[in-house]
């Protein structure tokens, strides 16, 4: 009988433990269809970790749980015959492989969905009769927090079929490559710098930063599901009663931004730049955002100093904004991200680098309501397979 050997390259994946839930004996007849028995082997993988703060996305970074992540085996039909979880006791062990229980027949395809939400997400996909009803799935993006343990799959149409031996060794290794079924905003840090007027901004604080409109569920081919909703005219509304509607807090981690508790994070130093929290390193503002959508996001200022072109120190009342509308990976202030951000990827905006953010902005750019026509930006960012892409920002002006 032939071995078969499956790699599942499962980008930037840990796991856990798991226990086999769903299988299929399949034809009785054992000379009726030619079959194989699978050896899933991981690599590249590493074992969930908890954490208090949240750090920036960080190459190799993501895991997988083993209780929510399942090994997919479909016949050429597209009836799933088998339904597996990962055993990183097995799977992680190089060389060993964690081997399925059933024999499948040669022409049936393997597939890997990793971290599905608990509950009745995961009732959902486990029950799974086929590949279809897997793609089909829904799950809510205030599911996906963090960036460690995103849902992942293959099933938008990179199936791995499972062939004869190609060698004369009595294994067959084909790989599964999984990525993250959504996209990530990261916001690093925000820089002041002095406009043409030679107004210079010389201290503010950030109290807020808010996505306008996301859209509110994937399915599990990373595509959007459900209308677009916007919170744009409550964050208007809000700007006006210098107060945030409730529903802003209460989306996500945030769609008010996460400020570790604090209620604000002032910027300092020479140039001066706000980044959060201000003691500890690589800790950003972070929206994780169904794939597809282009995010525009609001700041929000308040205790802005600034002194004017004569050098006379001066302070603005009451908070003032910046209208995030674009994203520019190469700093010729044009828009690079036309239509939507693609999954698997995170934007992150604001990086430093030589002692600079790539978010800068100046008092031209700042505004008593957001969304206002006449000023907008476009940020610089970098965008990366699930690590880090950084891009400045482009603001509406």
């Amino acid at each position: 009988m032939k071995k078969i050997w499956i790699i599942a390259f499962a980008v930037l994946v840990a796991v856990g433990l798991g226990s086999c839930i769903k299988s299929d004996d399949g034809p009785k007849n054992k000379d009726e269809v030619k079959k194989a028995r699978l050896t899933i082997q991981l690599s590249g993988v590493k074992k969930v970790q908890t954490r208090a703060t949240e750090e920036g996305a960080n190459e190799n970074a993501l895991e997988l749980v083993d209780a929510r992540s399942i090994i997919f085996v479909a016949d050429p039909s597209g009836t799933i015959v088998q339904a597996v979880n990962i055993d990183s006791s097995e799977a992680v062990t190089p060389g060993t492989g964690q081997e399925l229980p059933i024999e499948v027949a040669i022409g049936s395809s393997v597939y890997v969905v990793a971290n599905i939400p608990a509950g009745s997400d995961y009732t959902t996909v486990s029950g799974a009769a086929t590949l279809n009803d897997v793609k089909n799935a829904v799950s809510a993006i205030t599911t996906q927090t963090g960036y460690e343990e995103p849902t992942m799959a293959n099933v938008d149409g990179a199936e791995v079929a499972v062939t004869t031996d190609t060698g004369s060794d009595g294994v067959e290794t084909v790989t599964v490559t999984i990525q993250p079924l959504i996209a990530r905003l990261e916001i690093a840090a925000m820089q002041a710098k002095a406009d043409a007027a030679g107004n210079t901004i010389t201290a503010f604080d950030v109290t807020g930063v808010f996505v306008g409109e996301f859209y509110p569920s994937f399915d599990y081919t990373g595509g959007s599901d459900g209308e677009l909703v916007s919170y744009i005219d409550d964050i208007i509304e809000a700007s006006e009663e210098d107060d945030v509607p409730t529903a802003l807090g209460t989306i996500f981690t945030g769609w008010e931004a996460y400020m570790k508790d604090l209620e604000s994070v002032s910027a300092a130093g020479t140039p001066l730049i706000a980044q959060e929290p201000t003691d500890e390193e690589n800790f950003v503002w972070a929206y994780n955002v169904v794939a597809g959508s282009k995010p525009e996001f609001v700041v929000r200022l308040e205790n802005i100093e600034y002194t004017n072109s004569a050098g006379t120190a001066l302070e603005l009342t009451g908070p003032r904004y910046l209208t995030v509308v674009g994203y520019d990976s190469d700093n010729d202030g044009v828009d690079d991200v036309l239509t939507g951000f693609a999954r698997g990827e995170v934007y992150r905006v604001g990086l430093i680098t030589t002692g600079n953010s790539n978010f800068q902005f100046d008092f031209s750019h700042l505004s008593t309501v957001p969304y206002e026509e006449s000023v907008r930006l476009t940020v610089g960012v970098v965008v990366q397979p699930w690590n880090i892409t950084d891009y400045s920002p482009i603001f509406n002006k």
